[in-house]
This record gives structure tokens, C-alpha cells and sequence, in this order.
């Protein structure tokens, strides 16, 4: 069985923590003899035998020519803003000539503690979404250093506990149990960096309250690791402010091998305050020297100490006792040591090593079929939350879920993206994964995605998703559009920067030029069939579009015709219950009748009629029209009369649940479209979610809410049109029976149907 083993950042962190454990690891699945392994590095880096492969010596391979493909899941910070992190993080290459691939999960310590990482760079948040992706969905397996590890793979980054195995790790205990000629010391020793997990500060503190308990004691503190300038400078101060003399602590800096194995060995105990460890290799090695340890009650460092050597990270006063009992009860430092013994017994590189080889063994793809393309994801595009669109909202309640789907917008800055992700989340109930429309290239490249959906409507809100599925001609999912319009002349118009002529150019590869030498504004295409779906049939290679209603398959079939191999579907408009306080944001004057009507007010919305319909009520009892909307402030400048004004209620661009109040508030609701290209009306499937039963022109009727909704002409007179408002003021709708329509049943259709296809 072939493995190819990445140690492209290992192989530059030898004398750390994660180079230390990949390599040892290394030598011992080497030693097990079951595998023939070969080890990635860079181009021009050093050859570590003649196993070594270099990056662009993977082209020569054949596909599949590994078993598998082992790559550390491990994102160094200096990788964020890197082009090209795919390939550094999983090379493509890597990934043809491997039949599956595994990873070896260290820790995920920025996700753990995202204050105090994602919040100083926002941009490793992108990065760490990327590698937990790799993780918990392209790798068909994650061996991990500590069930501590696996834990955090499991929450963090979405991990099947099937799909997580714990390995341990281990020590050279020839080289740290060695007898040495050292002189004992009554040191305390820390042997690590100086990271906000490795919680110095507490070190000093817990120290000084030793110190304090104990202040006959000889005993130092040495902290052994590199300490950045400032960070020294801070723990000379604490030091000093709490009364511990200079000779105290003893700040090495950065010691070789055997300068850190004489500290180690000469000394009385070592201390590791850790807040979190993903194992904890110096604990190994102290064990395995035979120092006594006290450790952090947190992390993996519990997995590895007895719990009454253990202590609160955060409490001095826990820590100084923790030191007083190894530096001086014996009876506990025997304990100590025989604890270590015993746990170095099984948690010790041939363990970790025979452990992984069998869980390979047991996973190993035999029939043909790469593993790593077994649990492709649907990826989504729309816009998102906080945009202010009825499919940004619409989106977020249908693909909000992170077990379905992958959702990618169009985003400003990181910060932008955490943004949207919380607005998103918020509407769609749970736990939501939302990514930038940029990072979809290095996902889709690892094959990630066996489908993608683009959901399109006829606003400049969409042109991100339209560009991107231009742009994804090469993408390896397939493609499907879900459109909620029957016509995109409007946002075709944007994507050739509201130029006419450039519009006039793209559409002559895909129209006849006889159908548009007629049309003097982008507008009119629709009138002449020119509806701007068939450059997504030709231009992108979409061979699935879904719409949302029966009148907009009618309303494309001009451009889905026989030549095109072009599957279209139906899928219901998703509708939700909506809970609204129902205390009227109105004040409603002499038993006065409000009616409302909602969306963007316009005359294809035959606003104009539900106006006149309120003015011919007005002649036989008060009544008011709420106009609540989308630039209803505009349209009541331009088109309002001073007369009608005095019975017409205008709202501006509400928010979601101002939109909700009003619509549970009013006696009756009246939706109207003039014109119909196949648009789908979100406004009417909320109506009927917060308990309404609209009045609506046929022609915007889905047939599922026939029972749901009073149905009109949409040339109905404004006189007819009063009457079946005053006939409708006592009819109350009902919410029973709204589950088949919910936006969880239509995220459920769409994965399954993202899945057959």
C-alpha cells in the first residue's frame, strides 16, 4: 500500500511541535513495514531520501498511482493571504495521482479561541474555513493526536465521528530516558512558545503564589522556548510587579537539543499552564526523562497527567499548589513518574503508527472508484443577508443549512463575511456555511462540489451570482439555475455595465438580430422573446433550471426549446409561518378599514388600481391604503395625487419584521401584477405565513395556494376591485397544512435533486 506523506511545512518546523510529530510519526509507520511511503517537498527543497518526491515531479505519476494522499491538517497563519492556498493547503496534483485522501489532525486552535486569533486577523478566519472544509469533507479520513483533537474536529470543523480516529502520538524515550551526568536542580521548567494558549503570563503568576506559599523555596522557574522581544519585556514586568526577584525566572530564549534535554533532565519538575494543547509532546518527553509533571486540567494535556497533578490554568492559587505538591511531597513524584511509565507503555509512536496503518487497511478503496469524490457537497450562490432582497432572505431560509449546502455571496472584506454569516444565520435557524464567491475556485478544483446552483433573479442584487456562473465554464459541478423570474433583461443590462449596445452585442450570439432591431431600451427584449435565458443554456452550459411556478416554465419555453438538451423543474415557493407581534403599527381612525399592499409599488404592480379601489371604498366608508415598500417614497412623489395622499399610508423600505407587523396588522392585503413574464411573488407566500388570505390577480396565483388566496382578474375595474376588498375584510386565513411548502421541505428537495442529477 502506497502512501504519500505531505511534509512540506514539517520539513521547516523540525525543531517544533508539529515537525517533531510528523516525522516521528513518519519513521514509525516506516518502521511497521506495511507501507511504502514516498514524502512530498517543496521544488528545490532538500531531498530526505530517495522517497522524496517534489511537487513538479507529480505530473509524471499516474492517477491514482498512491493509495493515499497524507497531508498534515495544520494552517500556519503566514498562509492566509497566500495565491494559490489550495495548492498549499491540498495540491491538485497530489489529489489526481492519489486514490483517496486522509489527514493527520494536530489541533484547530484558532477555531477554539476565535477572539483571540480571527478577531486581530479576520483573514485566517477564510483560511481556517478552507482547511476545516479539506478536512471534513474531501479527506476520507482524520487521524488525530488526541480524542481532545477529535473533539474539536467533530465541532469545529463538521467531522463525522466515523470518520475520526485518535492515534496518540509519541517520544524518542531512548534519547529522553537516557542516564545523564546533570547535577539536579530545584527547577520548575516550561519547555514551549510563548502563544496566547501557552498562557506565560499564568506561568509568572501561579509561580509568584508559589512563591508566596512558599517563600523559603530555592526552586526557579525556567521558561525554555524563543520569546519575541515584547513578549519578554511583558514577563520581566509582571514578574517584577508581583515581587519575584530577578533571579526568579530564567527566560532561556530559543535552546538546542542538548542545552533542552540538561534542563529537562536536572530538573525538579516541569509546569505546563497550557488554556489548550492539542497533545503535548514536551509532556511526553518529561515522562519519558522521569521528571514528575503538573499540567493544565484543560485541553489534551488531561489526557496525558493524573487528575491530581492537574490545575486550573486560571487560577494562581490552583497552580502554586500543583507545584508545591511535585517540588515536595515524594510519595506524588513517585506517582507521577509511575504514571508517565505506564502511559508511555501505550501511547508511544508504535501504537500510533500500528493504529492508523489498520484504520488504512480497513478504508482502502479497492473497487475503483476514488474515495476522495465519495462525499461531494451542493454548492449555492446567491445573494445574502443583510442585502435587501426578497431571494437574499428567501436563500438564507432555504440553503441556510450547513449539513446540505455551501452557500457563497459576494462579499466586501472579511469582516463583511462574519457580517453576513451572523444575518444569515439568524433567519435561517441554525448553523449556516457561508463562504466567499472567490474561494469557490480552490474548493471546487479539490472536488469538492458534485453540483453547483445559482440562483438568479431579475435585480442588480444577483449580478455576483450571474458573473460567477460565467466565470465557472471550466467548474467541475455541474450546474443548475434557479430562477425566481421569467426574465433577466435587467440583469443582463447590468452585467454589461448598463451599456445598451454592449447588451445588443452579447444577446446578437444567442437572438436573431431581427428581434431586438425593434427595441430602443433593454426592457423591451422580454416583448420580442428575448427573455436572456438562453445565454445561460449556451454561455455557461446550464442543462438544469428549476423555477418556481408553472407559469414561468411556460414563460422561458421560447428559449428552452427542442435544440437544447435542457431539463426544467418546478419547485414550489418556499413558505414559512411566520410568528409577528400583531399590535398594529398604526393608529386607525373612526373604525376605518386599512387595506395593504406590499413590494415595490409600480404600475406592472397596479398599484394605481389598489388606489383607486381604496378612494371608491372611500365613498361609503373610511379607509386607508398602506403602500409598504421598496421606494414607496419615490413612487408617492411621482404618482401620488395631494388628494389621495389623504388615504394612503406610505412605509419606505421596512425591515423584515416591520414588513411582518404590517402585514398581520391590516384588515386586507391586495397583491396585483399587471404584467406576467413568470416572477414569483415572495410578498404573497409571506402574506399567507403570517395568517392572511390575500386577495391576488390570477396571473400571480400558484396553483398549490389556490385555496389560500382570493383570486381576481388583473384588469379587474377599480370598482370590482373595492367590492372584494369589503367582501374580504372578515375572511381569515389559515396556517395548517403550511409544512410541505416550508423553506426546510424545498432545501431537501433541491439536495435530493442536486444528488440524482
Amino acid at each position: 500500500m502506497r502512501l504519500l506523506f505531505d511534509v512540506r511545512y514539517a520539513e521547516h518546523q523540525r525543531r517544533r511541535g508539529i515537525g517533531r510529530y510528523i516525522f516521528g510519526l513518519i519513521d514509525a509507520l516506516r518502521a511497521d513495514g506495511r507501507l511504502e511511503i514516498s514524502l512530498l517537498a517543496d521544488c528545490g527543497a532538500f531531498r530526505f531520501d530517495k522517497s522524496t518526491i517534489f511537487i513538479d515531479e507529480l505530473s509524471s505519476l499516474a492517477d491514482d498511482h498512491f493509495d493515499y494522499f497524507c497531508l498534515p491538517c495544520y494552517f500556519p497563519d503566514n498562509w492566509a493571504n497566500r495565491p494559490g492556498r489550495l495548492d498549499l493547503l491540498l495540491p491538485h496534483q497530489a489529489v489526481r495521482a492519489s486514490r483517496s485522501i486522509v489527514g493527520i489532525g494536530h489541533d484547530l486552535i484558532p477555531s477554539v479561541f476565535p477572539d483571540v486569533y480571527f478577531e486581530p486577523r479576520p483573514d485566517i478566519r477564510d483560511l481556517f474555513r478552507l482547511g476545516r472544509a479539506i478536512s471534513s469533507h474531501i479527506a476520507a479520513h482524520t487521524f488525530c493526536n488526541s480524542q481532545t483533537t477529535a473533539n474539536d474536529f467533530a465541532k469545529h470543523a463538521g467531522c463525522a465521528p466515523s470518520t475520526l480516529t485518535v492515534i496518540y502520538g509519541g517520544v524518542d524515550i531512548a534519547k529522553w530516558s537516557t542516564a545523564h551526568r546533570h547535577a539536579p536542580t530545584d527547577n520548575v521548567v516550561y519547555v514551549g512558545g510563548d502563544e496566547y494558549r501557552k498562557n506565560l503570563d499564568g506561568a509568572i503568576k501561579g509561580f509568584a503564589e508559589f512563591k508566596k506559599l512558599k517563600p523559603e523555596s530555592r526552586a526557579k522557574l525556567v521558561i525554555a522556548g524563543n520569546l519575541s522581544d515584547t513578549s519578554r519585556s511583558r514577563l520581566e514586568k509582571l514578574a517584577g510587579d508581583l515581587l519575584l526577584q530577578p533571579t526568579d525566572v530564567l527566560m532561556t530564549g530559543f535552546v538546542e537539543e542538548d542545552a533542552l534535554l540538561k534542563f529537562v533532565k536536572s530538573a525538579r519538575m516541569t509546569f505546563f499552564p497550557s488554556l489548550y494543547e492539542g497533545l503535548g509532546l514536551p509532556i511526553l518527553e518529561s515522562l519519558a526523562a522521569g521528571v514528575p509533571c503538573a499540567a493544565s486540567m484543560y485541553g489534551a494535556t488531561a489526557e496525558l497527567i493524573p487528575p491530581e497533578h492537574q490545575f486550573d490554568p486560571y487560577d494562581p492559587v490552583s497552580m502554586a499548589n500543583a507545584i508545591d505538591l511535585l517540588l515536595h511531597n515524594e510519595d506524588e513524584r513517585r506517582r507521577s513518574i509511575a504514571a508517565g511509565t505506564s502511559l508511555l507503555s501505550t501511547m508511544n509512536w508504535s501504537t500510533a503508527a500500528s493504529t492508523m496503518i489498520d484504520k488504512l487497511l480497513e478504508i482502502r478503496v479497492t473497487d475503483g472508484t476514488p474515495l476522495r469524490s465519495a462525499s461531494r457537497r451542493v454548492a449555492v450562490f446567491s445573494c445574502t443577508p443583510p442585502d435587501r432582497s426578497g431571494i437574499a432572505t428567501n436563500s438564507a431560509k432555504v440553503f441556510g443549512d450547513a449539513a446540505l449546502f455551501d452557500l457563497f455571496t459576494d462579499v466586501a472584506s472579511p469582516q463583511d463575511l462574519a457580517s453576513r454569516e451572523q444575518e444569515t444565520q439568524k433567519i435561517a435557524g441554525h448553523p449556516v456555511s457561508l463562504w466567499p464567491i472567490s474561494a469557490f475556485d480552490d474548493l471546487d478544483e479539490a472536488e469538492r462540489y458534485g453540483r453547483a446552483i445559482y440562483v438568479l433573479g431579475n435585480s442588480h442584487h444577483n449580478l455576483s451570482v450571474l458573473q460567477a456562473l460565467m466565470e465557472h465554464q471550466r467548474s467541475r459541478a455541474a450546474k443548475t439555475v434557479y430562477l425566481h423570474d421569467g426574465r433577466l433583461e435587467n440583469l443582463w443590462f447590468w452585467y454589461c455595465g448598463r451599456s445598451l449596445e454592449a447588451m445588443r452585442t452579447l444577446f446578437s450570439m444567442f437572438y436573431p438580430l431581427s428581434q431586438m432591431r425593434s427595441c430602443a431600451s433593454h426592457n423591451e427584449f422580454p416583448d420580442v422573446g428575448m427573455r436572456g435565458i438562453r445565454p445561460l443554456i449556451i454561455g455557461a452550459g446550464v442543462r438544469h433550471i428549476v423555477v418556481n411556478s408553472e407559469r414561468a416554465k411556460k414563460a422561458i419555453e421560447y428559449d428552452v426549446t427542442c435544440d437544447f438538451d435542457v431539463r426544467v423543474d418546478v419547485a414550489h415557493h418556499a413558505i414559512d409561518r411566520i410568528d409577528v407581534d400583531g399590535t398594529p403599527p398604526f393608529v386607525r381612525r373612526h373604525n376605518e378599514l386599512i387595506v395593504g399592499t406590499f413590494g415595490i409599488p409600480d404600475g406592472i404592480k397596479g398599484t394605481d388600481r389598489v388606489i383607486a379601489a381604496v378612494r371608491e371604498i372611500n365613498r361609503f366608508q373610511p379607509a386607508r391604503l398602506a403602500i409598504v415598500g421598496w421606494r414607496a417614497n419615490i413612487y408617492a412623489q411621482h404618482f401620488i395625487s395631494a388628494e389621495d395622499r389623504e388615504i394612503v399610508i406610505i412605509v419606505d423600505s421596512p425591515t423584515d419584521v416591520e414588513l411582518h407587523r404590517w402585514m398581520k396588522s391590516v384588515d386586507v392585503a391586495v397583491q396585483l401584477r399587471m404584467l406576467q413574464y413568470g416572477e414569483s411573488s415572495g410578498v404573497l407566500s409571506q402574506l399567507v405565513g403570517v395568517g392572511k388570505k390575500p386577495i391576488a390577480s390570477t396571473n400571480l396565483i400558484d396553483p398549490a395556494l389556490a385555496s389560500r388566496t382570493i383570486a381576481v382578474d388583473h384588469e379587474i375595474p377599480p370598482e370590482e376591485l373595492a367590492e372584494e376588498i369589503l367582501k374580504a375584510r372578515h375572511v381569515i386565513g389559515t396556517l395548517e397544512g403550511l409544512e410541505r411548502f416550508s423553506s426546510a421541505s424545498l432545501g431537501n428537495w433541491f439536495a435530493i435533486s442536486a444528488s440524482a442529477n
